[in-house]
């Protein structure tokens, strides 16, 4: 098992949205620390009850280093390791028709999934779940803890266990930890919209957007 240091963050974005009827809109999220979004395309509808949003889209990530414990039991015993200021990459899908438009493989990348409601003139409440990937890089990286000497690749006959204070050890070939397929978030937010820009000739107008969640 493993467990990691995480926290909250925050994202923004830009919205070009038409006045009338069903609309589409461009939006740039990007969670800050955490996350940098790719575009999305946004469906925009109206009902009696207000406006509402539909959106879908895949994310790059980037991580601060975090501190990250596994535990658990190898061939050679019982393991409690923390591994300190750990690097880590996302682990993105490389382009493929028969991948993103896939009905049954186009939630393997990186994605991001939201709903959003309109509660009055200038505020939204929004619910999504944003699907993350993370792998641990090849690094040198201060370990604390206890692990046996055969689990770590250390041939000790005469200290079968070996315990950690601080020590670097080198993360490369042999080990390996990801969270590839259960890195997931569900995130309520509250949103904000302003007027930027409204044509005169056109139904058209230019939205900031900003939300916190």
């Amino acid at each position: 098992m493993s467990q990691m240091k995480t926290g909250s963050a925050y994202f923004w974005g830009m919205i070009f949205q038409c006045t009338e009827g069903i609309d589409r809109r461009m939006k740039v999220p990007a969670i800050l620390l955490v996350l940098l979004g790719l575009v999305s395309m946004d469906a925009v509808g109206q009902t009696e009850e207000g406006d509402w949003y539909i959106t879908w889209g895949y994310n790059r990530s980037m991580y601060t280093t975090s501190d990250v414990r596994i535990w658990g039991t190898g061939p050679g015993g019982a393991f409690d390791l923390t591994l300190e200021d750990v690097e880590a990459n996302d682990m993105p899908e490389r382009f493929q028709a028969k991948v993103y438009f896939h009905p049954g493989l186009f939630t393997i990348p990186q994605y991001n999934a939201r709903f959003g409601k309109k509660i009055s003139k200038k505020w939204w409440f929004s619910a999504g779940w944003d699907h993350m990937k993370y792998k641990l890089t090849k690094q040198t990286v201060n370990v604390s803890g206890f692990a046996s000497a055969s689990d770590m690749g250390i041939v000790s006959p005469t200290d079968p266990v070996l315990d950690y204070v601080d020590e670097p050890i080198y993360w490369g070939p042999g080990f390996n930890l990801e969270h590839s397929d259960g890195m997931n978030f569900v995130r309520f937010s509250f949103e904000r919209e302003w007027s930027i820009w409204e044509a005169r000739q056109a139904n058209i107008a230019l939205s900031g957007f900003s939300a916190a969640g």
